[in-house]
């Protein structure tokens, strides 16, 4: 990972510097300074300038790549969600106070001691003085960064990163995992449909939700709202095509084709209308869904994510944060890197787009790992990316007068901060109901991270038959 290496960098570089800066002061510092007994410090410029040229060595060495390092240690974990960051943060907060004095006030300095002579005595001496005083200081800053960084990489290799194939024993020991592991009622089901199978899980009764889910993830990503929602409706959590028991197909993985698999799903429980929710990914099919059929839905709901074509999406796809919507849409690439790697990358989403880590445990990401593991799966989990200018065009396109009300969900630190935006877009597109509501203390995962809040929030906006407040 980038941020491992970056760790390992600043600790090496500060280690160095931290040599270096105790080589200087136990050697060059006593050649270069010297108490006269009742006449202060007595400079020796002579030797300052002849040690300069191996400080010149140093400087490309230790002072200029430490500090890129540390400013881009800075960046990176500027927004720390464990504990490991929280120290890299510390010890790069620390080196960059212990840079600014070594470029703001050493260098210059010790540029200016050089050419003592040309200084007036007392003025040359009391620079010479605060020189050694502050060395001191600086010492010790260096000495301290490189310890809190020795503490966080300490940390972040102790961090559990299980291997998907490997040494984890999951509670949700497969991509088959039991409905039953949610709660009682709960059965998994399988619709044949245009040469491909679609996977979902069911359970309750009376008025039909349907939840589709993001990536890197699939039906699981419910199994802790599903069973609040079960005793008031008929739940069903679908596995887009080509993820977990749906069978990949060729093609079809835009968000048009993907709310057909969902309509065609809906269509074959003879429940009546649904109330469509999708996060992430399926906030997009969701979207789709109730465009292409709006007679069979209630309402849409779309959970922490931006609508291919309608602004602010192409800000969003300018985000560094987002690098993935490039990454993923590269042709082949992807599936080449990441096969094989599939826990380790997509618990790298879990950490960074969630305010508790914990909230998504190991054994759920090795279930969501499994879920993409095959050379299909991996592709079609790529493909849903591959689609966004598809989607776009889509999106563009209908400003067809929409009665289906939409609610747009986004967690506190996620798209709650832009969703106001894309209501706005949504009105100009022809949609005449559009909510906005946020889910407190969560990022992008919000099924997990506020299963309370969440379904709270569906139960109350599915229960509106005809979506009126």
């Amino acid at each position: 990972m980038l941020s491992e290496t970056l760790l390992w960098l600043f600790v090496i570089f500060s280690d160095l510097a931290t040599g270096a800066g105790l080589y200087e002061m136990r050697i060059n510092v006593p050649r270069w300074f010297s108490h006269r007994s009742g006449s202060g410090i007595q400079i020796n410029s002579e030797a300052m300038r002849s040690d300069d040229s191996g400080r010149r060595f140093w400087v490309f060495v230790t002072t200029g790549p430490l500090t890129l390092l540390t400013i881009a240690s800075c960046i990176a974990a500027w927004n720390p969600q464990t504990s490991w960051e929280w120290w890299w943060l510390l010890a790069a907060g620390v080196t960059l106070v212990e840079r600014m004095m070594t470029l703001g006030f050493f260098i210059p300095n010790g540029l200016k001691l050089m050419q003592a002579e040309k200084l007036l005595s007392g003025k040359a001496e009391a620079l010479a003085g605060r020189w050694v005083r502050l060395n001191y200081v600086r010492a010790f800053l260096a000495l301290s960064g490189w310890l809190l960084a020795l503490k966080a990489l300490s940390l972040f290799a102790s961090a559990p990163l299980p291997d998907a194939q490997t040494n984890v024993t999951p509670t949700v020991i497969s991509a088959t995992t039991s409905p039953a592991e949610i709660g009682p009622g709960f059965v998994s089901q399988t619709l044949q449909k245009d040469g491909t199978n679609l996977h979902f899980v069911r359970g309750g009764s009376d008025p039909l939700v349907v939840l589709i889910h993001g990536y890197p993830q699939d039906w699981w990503e419910w199994r802790r709202v599903m069973p609040k929602l079960a005793d008031r409706f008929t739940v069903v959590a679908v596995d887009l095509r080509g993820v977990g028991l749906s069978r990949p197909a060729a093609d079809g993985y835009d968000a048009a084709t993907l709310a057909e698999d969902v309509h065609a799903v809906v269509e074959s429980l003879h429940t009546g209308p649904a109330y469509i929710v999708g996060h992430d990914i399926g906030g997009m099919v969701a979207y789709a869904y109730a465009r292409l059929y709006p007679e069979s839905t209630h309402g849409a709901m779309i959970m922490d994510v931006g609508l291919p074509g309608l602004e602010p999406w192409s800000e969003a796809e300018r985000l560094p944060f987002l690098w993935h919507f490039h990454f993923h849409r590269t042709p082949g690439l992807p599936e080449v890197l990441v096969e094989g790697r599939e826990f380790i990358y997509f618990r790298e989403f879990t950490r960074r787009f969630t305010l508790n880590p914990d909230a998504i445990s190991d054994a759920d990401v090795v279930h969501f790992a499994r879920s993409y593991s095959s050379k299909e799966s991996l592709r079609a989990g790529f493909e849903f990316y591959r689609a966004f200018d598809e989607n776009a065009r889509f999106n563009i396109v209908h400003r067809e007068p929409l009665d289906v009300p939409i609610v747009l969900v986004g967690g506190e630190h996620s798209a709650a901060m832009s969703n106001p935006r894309l209501a706005e877009s949504l009105r100009a597109q022809g949609v005449k109901t559009v909510h906005v509501e946020v889910i407190r203390q969560a990022r992008h995962y919000l099924a997990e991270e506020q299963p309370d809040a969440v379904a709270e929030i569906i139960a109350r906006y599915a229960g509106r038959m005809d979506g009126s407040e």
